[in-house]
């Protein structure tokens, strides 16, 4: 799928320490050298498309229990327990896609 743009501003690679050798003030890299976003606790991310932008959406970890039907509470804690480990994998992260003009 060819997308019509060469780069992309990924707002977990910003490091805005000017002597650090990574320095990156905008998050701009080439998208075909980004490397997608890194998940945490063996979790996954799940990537879409939308315009002008790729979503990453974390993924519970391979093997996690699904979700059961049960009383309210019981069902209740396994939900806020499938949450807290979502949030363990990593946030939710736009992307934006940006010209290459703008790469050096």
């Amino acid at each position: 799928m060819r997308l019509g743009e060469d780069a992309i501003l990924d707002s977990t690679l910003v490091h805005a320490v000017p002597r650090n050798p990574n320095f990156n003030a905008t998050g701009l890299v080439q998208l075909k050298n980004w490397r997608g976003i890194r998940a945490q606790n063996g979790g996954t991310y799940k990537y879409a498309v939308a315009s002008g932008s790729i979503i990453a959406e974390p993924q519970l970890p391979q093997g996690y229990p699904e979700l059961t039907s049960g009383s309210g509470s019981d069902l209740a804690q396994q939900i806020l327990t499938a949450v807290e480990t979502k949030k363990s994998v990593g946030t939710r992260v736009e992307c934006h896609f940006a010209g290459m003009a703008l790469v050096q």
